[in-house]
């Protein structure tokens, strides 16, 4: 009895102390943990808002995959002869999109619902002219518009008034509207509701951003409400939920720029007076991403030997210039990726490091006041990024050709206010008396058992 009494409580002391002991925690109250990984090969994915569900992009087979974030077996599946590029998905997850080398968008509604392999979509788009790359399709949250670029000079809307992307079925659909533009589209973002566009890309000796209002209601845009060339092909781009403000970096390296326009809906092209950033900073940037309202802006550079993860605050109300980061964190990190939470508070990276014999793959994570939550090596080179609404779930792939590359974290929230918040010693010793008045329950129960006749 003795016996069997230590060794269970060993195992459950054990058990409890690995179970709550995280190490790569750092901010007060925070903690993050790898939920899961797996060994394939990404070219996207996308985290719905509620952090529930994600679709992956992925090769070998060339196939689309549909998660609960929680497990690393996917739901279901739809397989193509061709390489899937881009992935998105709806806020609730029940709706998912995609593009890639077969020149055409791709959309399943009843997300949620479905399992095993799937035969075809609910509907699929013409042919667009392109690849559709990463970066290049997004979709509202309510699954009702979709925006493509990526194949050429032409930005592709679907989804109008009448009819809905939840609402279509069919294949070789035709955009509800397009309008072309003198350049390479490889940038694009839409807000929440799919009114508000902006698409950025390269033309022969620079770059250019366009910004379109209103791109979901009758009648649909013929011109971008303002279009505006930029000093090299911009890489990435940001809209806020309200149209408010449009953030882009171009990759121009040295030096690189990244551009903020604010009030961006009253933002108008007139002839030669196109419209001037609000405020710049120059840096060679590669990624960038904005809160939705666009108060809080992070990018990421793409240069060996300057600070990795940059952040402004207050982004609203900065004015001309170059304009200096609130925080910089991981010199002479190079960051592939970069995302932040809705309301702004949580900013997610994966970056390489150079300074030991071997390079470093590494995920990052952060509070908007710098703080760093935790930081995970990873096994392979990773490049693609994406969060939930409330940056709770983070999800990191690798580029195509490279295995053990999709990772599933998750970050725990401070106690609310006027909850106490525990040290991590203090909750291992509170769980270690719990397991030894469980053990204590064990062994009375066994010596009630044994007095029976």
């Amino acid at each position: 009895m003795k016996k069997l009494v230590s060794l269970l409580l060993s195992i459950l002391f054990i058990g409890t102390m690995v179970s709550v002991t995280i190490p790569h925690t750092h901010a007060q109250g925070y903690m993050v943990i790898m939920l899961w990984s797996s060994p394939i090969d990404v070219n996207d994915i996308a985290v719905s808002k509620d952090g529930r569900y994600m679709v992956v992009g992925r090769n070998d087979p060339n196939r689309i995959e549909y998660y609960d974030t929680s497990n690393p077996e996917p739901l279901w599946w739809y397989s193509w002869q061709e390489r899937f590029l881009d992935v998105a998905i709806s806020a609730n997850g029940d709706y998912v999109a995609w593009g890639g080398v077969n020149d055409i968008v791709g959309y399943f509604d009843d997300s949620t619902m479905r399992e095993g392999s799937q035969a075809s979509p609910t509907w699929s788009s013409v042919d667009l002219g392109g690849d559709i790359e990463r970066r290049t399709l997004d979709m509202s949250d309510n699954g009702e518009y979709i925006l493509v670029g990526g194949t050429g000079p032409n930005v592709f809307y679907f989804g109008d008034p009448d009819e809905k992307c939840t609402e279509k079925s069919g294949s070789n659909l035709p955009a509800d509207w397009t309008d072309y533009i003198s350049g390479d589209i490889l940038a694009v973002d839409m807000s929440s509701d799919g009114r508000y566009v902006a698409v950025g890309g390269s033309i022969p000796t620079s770059g250019f951003v366009a910004f379109y209002e209103d791109a979901n209601m009758a009648p649909p845009p013929t011109d971008p409400d303002w279009y505006v060339e930029t000093d090299a092909s911009i890489r990435d781009i940001a809209v806020s939920d309200d149209g408010y403000a449009v953030s882009a970096v171009d990759i121009s390296i040295p030096p690189g720029t990244l551009y903020y326009w604010a009030d961006a809906t009253n933002l108008y092209d007139n002839g030669p007076n196109v419209p001037e950033p609000t405020w710049t900073r120059i840096w060679p940037f590669n990624c960038v991403d904005m809160s939705a309202y666009g108060d809080e802006v992070v990018a990421g550079t793409g240069s060996v030997g300057i600070c990795g993860i940059h952040f402004w605050n207050g982004a609203r109300g900065l004015e001309d210039g170059d304009v200096a980061e609130t925080w910089t964190r991981h010199e002479g990190e190079e960051v592939h990726d970069i995302g932040i939470s809705e309301d702004g508070e949580i900013i997610s990276a994966i970056a390489t490091r150079f300074d030991n014999p071997e390079d470093e793959y590494r995920a990052y994570f952060h509070t908007s006041n710098g703080n760093l939550i935790g930081a995970y090596e990873l096994d392979r080179f990773s490049d693609i990024l994406s969060m939930s609404g409330d940056g709770s779930i983070v999800a990191i792939g690798g580029a195509p050709e490279v295995e053990d590359s999709l990772y599933v974290f998750k970050i725990f929230f401070p106690a609310p206010v006027g909850g106490e918040i525990l040290s991590m010693p203090a909750l291992n010793l509170i769980l270690v008396l719990v397991s030894i008045a469980v053990i204590s329950a064990i062994v009375i129960s066994l010596k009630l058992i044994k007095k029976k006749p």
